[in-house]
């Protein structure tokens, strides 16, 4: 599950190795409270809008769209949801042939929702993927030249009066192109392999994932390797799980492959850098996770950066930050990176 976007696929391949879910960078929120339902009733509390990552795309590129959700009442909520087409999230996809829903390499069906803890005005991001489509010609969503249109629309449960209800979300249009001559050829035959719902999930059986390896070094880098970089890290993640038995030189090919792809300029360096930060923690290299942790906060976007710290005692604001996940925290407490006279309160 998780290639790249679907948070909760990754969260339950760390689930099997650390035996409890790992909730991610905004899953790690103070204490829920009970607040009154009607502080909190009104269908204009959590709004909704969507970014595409780039407006131009080609064929074979995965298209990325930026969704995010704003906290607009007086009071600290928590949202609970998923980004997962067929689930929580709704997508139809308007091209030159018609209206057609966008399902995914997923099954329809409910899944684990992850809860974002939202301040008063607050907002939080997750980036969703619109990519493969065994429905669809070539196991592609977008696998003609033209212009599209993506409509989106988002189930979501507020937790304090479980109240659900659905976040309207902005159209946004897209121009796809021709893949490039000189990666035509790359993206023909994994689409023969029918290999992009394999990335997309993170699930690459292994004589597949030797070919696509080999044909990483075959073609010159291009906007598509960061993504198979990510998803062969995480199927290569999941392998330490099924065969302990060659644990080491699994966890070294994962790990390699995580830290190509986090050099990458790709909009899931954050989330390419927590799970590297999971693996090096599960695997108790701590002087290795204390340096990418370093290099995680330089990656931050500003307005991450600045919630590392917080109103109150650092102390407080470190146990109820909505941003760090746990292992950052606890590799970077006594560190400069987290004193109150650098990254401290940048925007509070």
């Amino acid at each position: 599950m998780g290639m790249i976007g679907n948070r909760v696929g990754r969260m339950m391949i760390w689930a099997m190795m650390l035996g409890t879910l790992a909730t991610g960078a905004w899953a790690q929120g103070g204490a829920k409270r009970r607040i009154a339902p009607d502080a909190v009733d009104s269908s204009d509390v959590v709004r909704g809008r969507v970014e595409p990552v780039g407006n131009r795309f080609f064929i074979g590129q995965p298209v990325v769209l930026r969704v995010t959700l704003s906290n607009h009442s007086r009071e600290y909520i928590h949202v609970s949801t998923n980004f997962i087409p067929q689930s929580n999230l709704t997508v139809d996809i308007q091209g030159a042939d018609g209206k057609r829903p966008y399902t995914g390499p997923y099954a329809p069906g409910r899944y684990p929702s992850i809860s974002i803890p939202l301040m008063p005005f607050d907002e939080s991001s997750e980036n969703v993927v619109i990519w493969s489509d065994p429905t669809q010609p070539m196991g592609l969503a977008f696998n003609k030249p033209g212009d599209y249109v993506i409509e989106l629309s988002l189930t979501i449960n507020i937790d304090e009066t479980g109240k659900i209800g659905k976040v309207p979300l902005n159209k946004v249009a897209i121009t796809v192109e021709d893949t490039p001559p000189q990666l035509k050829a790359m993206v023909d035959q994994l689409a023969k392999m029918k290999a992009f719902e394999k990335l997309q999930q993170h699930q690459v059986p292994k004589p597949y994932a030797e070919d696509i390896e080999m044909m990483l070094t075959m073609y010159p880098p291009n906007a598509i390797f960061p993504y198979i970089f990510y998803a062969l890290a995480g199927n290569y993640t999941f392998e330490m799980v099924k065969n302990p038995e060659r644990h080491d030189a699994i966890f070294e090919t994962a790990f390699k492959y995580y830290q190509i792809a986090a050099q990458s300029d790709s909009a899931f360096k954050i989330a390419i850098y927590q799970d590297l930060l999971r693996l090096l923690d599960h695997e108790n290299k701590s002087k290795a996770a204390t340096a990418i942790c370093r290099l995680f906060i330089k990656q931050m976007p500003p307005e991450l950066r600045g919630k590392v710290g917080g109103v109150g005692t650092p102390e407080k604001q470190l146990k109820e930050t909505t941003y760090l996940p746990q292992f950052l925290k606890k590799y970077l407490i006594n560190t400069p990176e987290l004193d109150r006279g650098k990254y401290w309160n940048v925007l509070n």
